[in-house]
């Protein structure tokens, strides 16, 4: 048995990660893969290359411009990072350090004001994933005021996911209601599999609701 017949929330699965710029082999040009990072620093690494002398330059917007750049110089792997904060970041380019004998890996990640890791939200699945909610999981409305104005949390509540061999739900992530903004965010992944149907049981607890 499928989840999907008993279906009854449509939703936007989302995944926080700092990565800018997913581990690549070093060239000219690379385009970010999540270039929305939210007013952060770029801490860019260069590693796994032999004689790395060379440039990284990160293309964006920053609170000054809009196409606004910084250059980082390298002499040997390791770790740059702009002094400018980027809300965009368009391109990041290298120059030299592709050349060297041993190509290195290049990867670019947005960082906080503070130097930790700044989570940037991306869709894994959705909008218009659907879920079945279990009422088994728990009381959902005995709901009370966070520490955020705008935040409101309830009990843990139980959703029932359907398997895919594609990707694996896991702690940390964020299921978005698609019809009334609702958020939750994932506390515990169980497989469950019988003779006719697999799925995730996901419990998660309710971390913002839209205010009224």
């Amino acid at each position: 048995m499928s989840i999907i017949p008993i279906a009854n929330m449509l939703t936007t699965w989302k995944r926080a990660t700092s990565y800018v710029l997913d581990p690549v082999s070093a060239g000219d040009e690379h385009t970010p893969d999540r270039p929305y990072t939210g007013a952060s620093a770029v801490q860019v690494r260069v590693y796994d290359g032999a004689s790395v002398t060379g440039y990284v330059v990160v293309t964006g917007n920053t609170p000054q411009a809009n196409g606004d750049t910084e250059t980082l110089t390298f002499d040997g792997n390791g770790f740059q990072v702009t002094s400018k904060l980027f809300d965009y970041v368009s391109e990041v380019d290298s120059s030299g350090i592709e050349w060297v004998k041993t190509r290195p890996t290049i990867e670019a990640k947005a960082i906080a004001r503070d130097g930790s890791p700044y989570p940037i939200l991306y869709a894994l699945k959705g909008p218009g994933f659907p879920i079945a909610y279990d009422p088994r999981g728990g009381a959902t409305e005995r709901i009370w005021t966070a520490h955020r104005p705008e935040a409101m949390e309830a009990d843990t509540v139980r959703f029932l996911v359907q398997y895919e061999d594609t990707w694996l739900p896991r702690q940390g992530d964020r299921i978005q209601d698609d019809r009334t903004g609702d958020v939750y965010e994932v506390q515990s992944v169980t497989e469950e599999r019988a003779m006719y149907t697999s799925h995730w049981r996901i419990m998660a607890k309710r971390v913002a609701r839209p205010i009224e």
